[in-house]
């Protein structure tokens, strides 16, 4: 039976519970997060026969542990994304690599995914159980039993990098095709951290001066040596996220 504090609705934050050495700890406990390595996402690197047999073994592990790790409990959720680097290092990966809608239909990798059946299988499969993990992170309150306080939730996603800017805008990139539920999700998440608009504003003034910037050499007839306008606002944007 669940311990009294979780029965009467306690916040996730501020409960205990009892790890598997029989202490009494707090519900976000490295104690509650496996000790497992989960496989990280992948570029298509080859598209030799052996090269996309070996992708279609790592995308099925991948989307192994994804489904393990949907199956766990709140506090182990919320325990193994936050004390499992290769958790965070394996969704990461996800929103850098994954293959991007126009890529589905267009191209070389558009070409494999519609003549193999089980290839195209895999990578639906993965995105929408990494759907499902940010699903999870972007809600505060999963039931009436297990819950965040707000501000805590909020913290929890800033401090622990559960999300940034860079992630939001990959998840709009990746699902927006679940437009109503992904507002909803992100729009949460703007209310419980106040951070993320100071982050977004900054972010936004970073890439403005980099167009500013690019419009004015183009004007003063700059040659095409000069760095690319899309690297340079990558590049104001990931600064952005990383220090603030």
């Amino acid at each position: 039976a669940p311990p009294f504090s979780a029965r009467m609705g306690e916040p996730l934050d501020q409960r205990k519970m009892q790890n598997s050495q029989g202490k009494l700890v707090p519900a976000l406990d490295a104690s509650f997060a496996a000790p497992i390595k989960f496989m990280p996402y992948a570029p298509l690197q080859s598209t030799s026969t052996a090269a996309l047999e070996e992708r279609k073994a790592m995308l099925k592990a991948v989307a192994d542990d994804l489904e393990w790790l949907l199956k766990r409990p709140c506090h182990e959720f919320w325990s193994q994304v936050i004390f499992n680097k290769s958790v965070q290092q394996l969704l990461d990966g996800y929103l850098q690599y994954a293959p991007r809608p126009y890529e589905h239909e267009s191209g070389h990798l558009a070409f494999l995914l519609q003549n193999d059946a089980e290839l195209q299988m895999l990578e639906e499969r993965i995105s929408r159980r990494v759907f499902a993990v940010y699903v999870r992170l972007c809600t505060h309150k999963e039931s009436k039993k297990n819950f965040f306080t707000p501000a805590v939730f909020g913290d929890v996603l800033y401090e622990h990098w559960l999300l940034d800017l860079a992630k939001m805008l990959d998840l709009c990139v990746l699902y927006h095709a679940n437009g109503p539920l992904l507002r909803k999700m992100l729009a949460n998440v703007f209310e419980q951290q106040p951070r993320y608009h100071a982050d977004l504003q900054d972010a936004v003034l970073a890439v403005q001066r980099v167009l500013d910037r690019v419009c004015w050499d183009a004007a003063a007839g700059v040659t095409s040596s000069e760095p690319a306008a899309g690297a340079g606002a990558t590049a104001a944007l990931s600064t952005t996220t990383t220090t603030a």
